[in-house]
């Protein structure tokens, strides 16, 4: 697989694995989202709930001109979530230690929340928490309190912002050799909403419907 496809695709997977654990009361971002203070656990960087939808800006080295990406969550249980993103749905768990991606066996975040912890991802890369007090600007706002993951492996990196109260808010992807003048592609959050699926039951059966 040509390296510009494979980052790619490793982008688009890291955008989908950071939407993953239920906080259905977490707070609605603003200019100034993710900045509460005091100490976050680690669910409320994933705050989901059925019909949460993520709208990102992205922005590859093929092309000039922006795109644009959405990831829609359709379902949770106690120990899963399932989103799409337009080319199907996808699974993710969690656990006691953290977010956990089925496909490549490796956590995408893992507890303790602090910088330098770093763990295994993939066959022969690592994961490592970069910053736990980050602010980034995007469309959306701007984030502040947000833990920054960082993963290398063969030669592909990738970094995301994850906001308290909103998850991720910017996924990056670049080529080791050279990360300033390598970058393959990136998405920053352009749009949060927060419109859950209510299911109302009648004696006719079940239905979905939109608050």
């Amino acid at each position: 697989m040509p390296k510009t496809h494979r980052i790619q695709l490793a982008l688009a997977t890291g955008l989908a694995a950071v939407l993953l654990a239920a906080c259905a009361s977490a707070p609605s971002p603003s200019s100034e989202a993710g900045s509460s203070e005091g100490p976050v656990g680690l669910r409320a960087y994933f705050p989901a709930e059925a019909g949460y939808t993520w709208a990102y800006e992205t922005m590859t080295a093929d092309h000039d001109e922006p795109g644009l990406a959405i990831l829609r969550v359709t379902a949770t249980d106690e120990r899963s979530i399932t989103f799409d993103n337009g080319n199907g749905p996808f699974t993710w768990q969690f656990d006691e230690a953290g977010i956990f991606r089925q496909e490549s066996r490796s956590y995408i975040l893992r507890e303790p929340i602090e910088t330098g912890h770093t763990w295994r991802v993939g066959r022969n890369g690592r994961a490592e928490i970069v910053g736990i007090d980050s602010t980034i600007a995007t469309p959306a706002g701007t984030f502040k309190h947000c833990v920054v993951v960082r993963e290398v492996e063969d030669e592909v990196g990738l970094e995301w912002w994850l906001a308290p109260g909103v998850g991720p808010v910017a996924v990056e992807s670049w080529s080791s050799e050279d990360r300033e003048h390598n970058l393959v592609a990136r998405a920053v959050l352009r749009s949060f909403v927060k419109e859950p699926i209510r299911v109302a039951r009648k004696d006719s059966g079940t239905r979905i419907e939109k608050p």
